[in-house]
């Protein structure tokens, strides 16, 4: 994987392990693009396992395409750099799909990559949707635009939220919302994301007011069922500024719904 102009590099995880992920910051018709992007805007993964295998390391490029209703495919044709102090790098696409079809026009700022079941799913910084991207088989590289729904009781996430931390376990996304832009006071909200339905569930946080704010990190431990919270609480007369929470993932709040 080669460090690109205008692309990011995070470090994700997948159902085999830590997954480098290099994406675009910006794309458009006037900016050069680099000879390994001629098809348009990639994305490249490396799994670091394969530093351990035989097989020696391969880095996958993913070329994101839209089909339309007739099963025509349109290339993902610009992306615009945005910079903003509060925000770490975000991905800006435009749907543009022009020649006979009905004039259609997506934008959104997409950012917070996460793997699940050989799909890329990016989240909306400022809306309720997720874009998701295939990995593999027949439909690699083709993009769709998922909607999430709010609880029976109509809640969800509110989008002025500046930062998400993520953390997937099975067909759970345990997400954990800080820094909100319009108002700064308000505390941390956890929730979890059903990727089946795609329903949110707000999840109570029954911890003490000194919740992260800032450096905020959320991983399982390795081969037990829990997780832990780190991060700074940001209040300046807190003598111990950082703070490390476990969370149990048996709760029964945590779990997928089966039906049964």
């Amino acid at each position: 994987m080669l460090l690109r102009k205008h692309c990011s590099v995070a470090l994700i995880y997948d159902e085999t392990g830590p997954v480098l992920i290099s994406y675009p910051m910006s794309f458009g018709r006037h900016v050069q693009q680099d000879s390994a992007d001629a098809e348009g805007p990639s994305i490249q993964l490396l799994h670091l396992l394969d530093f351990y295998t035989k097989s020696g390391i391969h880095t996958m490029s993913l070329h994101p395409k839209v089909k339309d209703d007739r099963g025509k495919l349109y290339l993902l044709q610009t992306v615009i750099r945005r910079e903003d102090k509060h925000f770490e790098t975000s991905w800006l696409f435009d749907f543009n799909c022009v020649s006979n079809l009905q004039s259609f026009f997506f934008s959104a700022l997409f950012c917070d990559p996460f793997i699940f079941r050989n799909r890329l799913y990016l989240f909306n910084r400022f809306g309720t949707n997720l874009l998701c991207v295939a990995i593999a088989g027949s439909d690699r590289g083709e993009v769709r635009i998922l909607n999430t729904y709010p609880d029976g009781k109509g809640g969800r996430p509110n989008n002025r939220y500046a930062n998400r931390c993520l953390l997937l376990r099975d067909e759970i996304l345990l997400v954990y919302f800080h820094q909100r832009l319009d108002n700064p006071d308000e505390e941390p909200q956890l929730w979890k994301l059903e990727l089946g339905p795609m329903k949110w569930h707000r999840l109570q946080l029954l911890l003490n007011h000194h919740l992260p704010t800032s450096r905020v990190c959320l991983r399982q431990a390795a081969f037990e069922p829990i997780a832990f919270l780190h991060g700074e609480c940001g209040r300046s007369a807190c003598q111990e500024k950082a703070h490390l929470y476990q969370i149990s993932l048996l709760q029964d709040c945590v779990k997928v719904y089966n039906g049964s």
